[in-house]
């Protein structure tokens, strides 16, 4: 009975939380974003009988509760119950406090959008037959998968191909990883020797959290659902194989952290460091304190290795292929920073926005978790370590100081104190029904208490309903324009345009595959990057400075294939009306056109020019641009040098030249009367060829052009080490453009080019190492267990 009465109670709140305080929101949100007075009545008429009903069913089974309290005694629940209705109590209890993941709407938060784009793009792949390797979506084409931990990618993808909803996979996916999380930690707790209560309480202090949500609802570091349950998962398997108390060979736990230490890292690399870390750091405390044998390090040591050998594909390739993309490895090791003042307050200040920006990711533990910590932490202390409780402090207490210092800009730190805070809480909470031993309701108002902190988190409607017309903008791009490339920007209350550059996605790519000059991930942008991004800021000063494009910059664009600026508020889609040349397009609203986009430029002549060093790297981010480092200087001085030699002519298609990075200038042909004029055009009788068709997927693009000369074809898409390029389907020698753009010869006739991913033979080799992994992680404990059984009979 008691299950079922707060099964049902649980229920309407939901209800309530998902339908009526929902839509107050709506009306809050559209009220504010349009500069109206926020008046009760007009709020609270968007409710309706069904929330009405609701809230008198919350009330009674509320009651019902109480009564169910004061008569049977359901304080006694929470130390008496079955282990069937606890672990179903428990469940719901976790289900309520994520409950916030499905409120209405689409998810924003932070970059909720990069990664709800890339479960669309690896569905897309999946529905094509193969897991894809490429898009050319993002940074004008970029490694998908190669250079970021893919298995949420993997997942979700795998996800989104059934459901055909990229937001609502997403949401499934935080939702369900959100539960594993709470049980994880909840087994973790009750294997360092916390009892029943003491180990739930740590689990729904750890699991629901606002530090905890905050990082997926409102900073949407959606890949870290995954790190948080393998975290967990390692420490958990780790206890059960050295734990002093525990027999030998345990060959479950030996598998589980083998394949536990492969998901951290094939989830994401830079936080596999900060756990093996942590572990060290525990085990040798433990070690100290005589709650680890040393006699398990063998079998420790080996499930690591399996699970690194897991890893091997998302690792080795990053190491040999660095070179070829933004990415810096090492930007993702260990470092120290001393937490400042306002830092710290972060962990008890709470408030119901996003708390936190950048690459800090503290936000507000809970007082309550804070008192309970602290009173294990007294309690403990002051005993002996012949006490179990005091030696498992006494080993998380160091990790729990590391963890205010140590630091990643790409590491989700909050997730580490977070726990190193639940685990001496939930000694406290035992403490604390200890010393109120003769109130029989002690516990109840513990967990009562817990439950109120975190309540105030889990109703929280954080989507947003109003963005629909971002998601039909997508659509329509996908439709009219396909084989077209879009910028596009904010628009800032006074009326300037901010745009995108990443990396980030919105929910124009929720729904939508479209050619976008920035994209997710930037990590993994080809070497094209920094002088893409730079030309959008360009345009973007353009705009704001002069209301319209330089010559030299709306140039720049076309040879990139950009065929609109589009701007939206946030309350609908359209720019600025200040800004010359804007054009009404449909769901766009007023964009700016780019006169005369084009995928291809052609020339019979090829000159020779380098970037001078330190332009490729290191990464521009938008924060460099205003006021602009020397390296945008720089970048912005070589593309105005490549315009000089190209000299384009795009009423043609025809430059005089192509700048490519190759050893010596190329001449195809000087005849007479055939060869570029001086200033890109074509004198009489001249070479004109003609592009004939232009097709982008996801993975490939096919271009056909007719020429009746050789020559030369520079595309609006980067040059890759590992990329296949065919002409007429046999294997073409490309080269790399001046600032990495695909340069491609062509003889006489009609060519049909194709541009598409190859596998390097380093992720050749280091997906054989994977499989044997994987392979072994599952041999190793079914030969054991075959070996017990044959010791048996």
């Amino acid at each position: 009975m008691v299950v079922g009465v707060l099964a049902a109670f649980i229920a309407v709140v939901v209800f309530l939380s998902l339908h009526g305080v929902a839509a107050i929101k709506d009306v809050v949100v559209f009220q504010v974003l349009h500069h109206r007075p926020v008046m009760l009545g007009g709020v609270l008429a968007v409710l309706g009988v069904a929330d009405l009903l609701a809230a008198l069913a919350a009330a009674g089974l509320g009651l019902w509760l109480i009564w169910l309290e004061r008569r049977l005694r359901l304080s006694a629940f929470l130390l008496q119950a079955p282990g069937w209705a606890y672990a179903v109590a428990g469940t719901l209890v976790l289900a309520f406090l994520a409950h916030g993941y499905f409120n209405p709407g689409i998810l924003l938060g932070g970059d909720s959008g990069s990664h709800i784009s890339r479960f669309l793009e690896v569905a897309r792949g999946l529905e094509q037959g193969a897991l894809p390797q490429w898009t050319n979506y993002q940074y004008l084409g970029s490694p998908l998968l190669g250079f970021t931990g893919p298995l949420i990618y993997v997942v979700g993808g795998a996800l989104d191909f059934v459901l055909h909803d990229a937001v609502l996979t997403a949401k499934i996916l935080l939702f369900v990883a959100d539960i594993g999380c709470g049980w994880l930690c909840y087994a973790l707790l009750r294997r360092l020797g916390l009892s029943r209560f003491g180990a739930s309480l740590g689990a729904l202090a750890y699991t629901g959290s606002f530090a905890h949500l905050h990082l997926f609802l409102y900073r949407g570091v959606f890949p870290q659902a995954f790190t948080i349950c393998f975290f967990l998962a390692v420490f958990l398997a780790a206890e059960g194989i050295m734990a002093a108390d525990r027999p030998r060979r345990q060959w479950r736990d030996w598998a589980l952290f083998a394949f536990a230490t492969g998901g951290l890292i094939l989830t994401h690399q830079p936080h596999a460091e900060f756990v093996a870390l942590y572990l060290g750091v525990f085990g040798l405390a433990s070690l100290a304190v005589g709650r680890w044998r040393l006699a398990g390090a063998v079998e420790l040591v080996s499930a690591g290795v399996v699970g690194v050998l897991m890893s091997a594909i998302a690792v080795l390739p990053i190491l040999a292929e660095s070179g070829w993309v933004m990415i810096d490895p090492d930007a993702a090791l260990v470092r120290c920073q001393v937490p400042t003042l306002t830092r710290l307050l972060q962990l008890v200040t709470w408030r119901n926005t996003r708390t936190t920006w950048g690459t800090d990711y503290w936000a507000y533990v809970g007082i309550v978790l804070l008192v309970l910590c602290a009173v294990g932490l007294i309690h403990t202390l002051r005993q002996k370590l012949r006490s179990a409780r005091t030696r498992l402090v006494v080993a998380v207490l160091p990790c729990l100081v590391l963890s205010f210092f140590l630091a990643n800009p790409v590491v989700r730190d909050i997730m580490f104190l977070l726990l190193f805070l639940a685990i001496p809480g939930a000694v406290g909470a035992e403490r604390v029904v200890g010393y109120f031993s003769a109130c029989p309701r002690a516990g109840l108002a513990v967990l009562g208490l817990l439950l109120l902190d975190l309540a105030s988190t889990s109703v929280q409607p954080v989507a947003r309903t109003d963005k629909g017309f971002l998601v039909a903008e997508g659509r329509y791009l996908a439709r009219v324009a396909p084989e077209r490339r879009v910028v596009a920007g904010d628009v800032a209350p006074d009326g300037t345009v901010a745009l995108g550059v990443g990396p980030g996605g919105d929910p124009m790519s929720y729904a939508a595959t479209v050619q976008r000059v920035a994209g997710n991930h930037n990590m993994a942008a080809t070497l094209v990057h920094n002088y893409a991004v730079t030309i959008v800021e360009m345009a973007q000063r353009d705009l704001n400075r002069d209301g319209r494009l330089s010559p030299a910059v709306a140039q720049l664009l076309s040879v990139l294939n950009v065929a609109r600026i589009i701007c939206n508020s946030p309350v609908a889609a359209g720019c600025p009306p200040r800004l010359a040349g804007l054009r009404d397009d449909g769901p766009l609203g007023a964009m700016l056109p780019v006169a005369r986009p084009t995928p291809v430029l052609f020339s019979q002549q090829l000159v020779q020019m380098r970037p001078p060093p330190g332009l490729d790297k290191p990464m521009l981010w938008v924060e460099q641009f205003a006021p602009p480092v020397p390296q945008v200087t720089r970048i912005e001085a070589f593309l105005r040098e490549y315009l000089g030699a190209a000299r384009p002519d795009l009423a043609t298609d025809i430059a005089a030249a192509i700048p490519v990075q190759t050893a010596a200038p190329l001449v195809v042909s000087t005849d007479a009367g055939h060869g570029s004029d001086a200033g890109g055009g074509t004198a009489s009788g001249a070479w004109r060829p003609e592009l004939r068709e232009y097709r982008v997927t996801l993975q490939q693009v096919s271009v056909t052009v007719a020429s009746d000369r050789p020559g030369y074809v520079q595309l609006a898409h980067p040059w890759f080490p590992s990329g296949r390029v065919l002409v007429n389907h046999r294997p073409a020698e490309a080269m790399v453009g001046a600032w990495h753009l695909l340069v491609v010869p062509i003889q006489a006739g009609v060519s049909v080019i194709e541009v598409m991913p190859a596998t390097s033979a380093i992720r050749v080799l280091s997906g054989w190492i994977s499989l044997f992994g994987v392979l072994a992680g599952l041999a190793v404990p079914l030969a054991a267990a075959w070996r017990r059984k044959r010791q048996r009979v």
